[in-house]
């Protein structure tokens, strides 16, 4: 399994794609609902991780919470063993299998988001493990842009920009490049 590293960085929006292209202008013409569940545990509320799930609300995604862990399409686990440095240096602060499951690493994320945790460092983490669970399993290079689904996350950033919209709309497709005709910008597979 790799696991990436997710810094806190901030970083300006609009790096590339379509500037006049606006994600949040209009409702989706039809919506799916996706129901999460999540461990019990005190740092990590359900509601916080519904709502970091509406960040895909722009692709038709709606969230809903389970009540109980059968129900949940994507499940969110506390893991609170140490948080332990990677081979490259960096630490890792959640992953998502495919099948639903979503792990968050606890004390990585106490480590870069204090006691309790930043609500500013979770809501993205969760939304970033979502995105892989509607299908997205390839990063959006950080050299391509600032984007929810880049291995690193962005301080400030909370919902999907046109590059995430970008990377939903292949998910079903070979995701080894993306190129958009506007600027360029292209998402390769590392």
């Amino acid at each position: 399994m790799t696991r990436t590293f997710l810094c806190v960085a901030a970083l300006a929006l609009g790096a590339c794609g379509d500037d006049d292209y606006d994600l949040y202008e209009h409702e989706p013409d039809s919506f799916q609902t996706v129901t999460v569940w999540v461990d019990p545990h005190p740092e990590v509320s359900p509601e916080l991780a519904r709502q970091a799930c509406e960040a895909w609300r722009p692709e038709g995604v709606l969230c809903e919470l389970a009540d109980a862990p059968t129900e949940g399409l994507a499940r969110i686990h506390v893991y609170e063993g140490p948080c332990e440095k990677n081979e490259d240096g960096s630490y890792t602060l959640g992953w998502a299998r495919q099948g639903g499951d979503i792990t968050l690493m606890i004390e990585c994320l106490h480590r870069f988001g204090g006691m309790p945790i930043d609500e500013d460092l979770l809501s993205p983490v969760i939304a970033h493990e979502i995105g892989h669970e509607l299908g997205i399993w390839m990063h959006v290079p950080p050299e391509d842009g600032v984007a929810l689904m880049n291995p690193k996350i962005h301080d400030g950033l909370y919902g999907i920009t046109l590059l995430d919209h970008e990377a939903y709309l292949m998910r079903d497709e070979d995701a080894a490049i993306l190129r958009l005709a506007s600027d360029g910008c292209t998402l390769t597979a590392r």
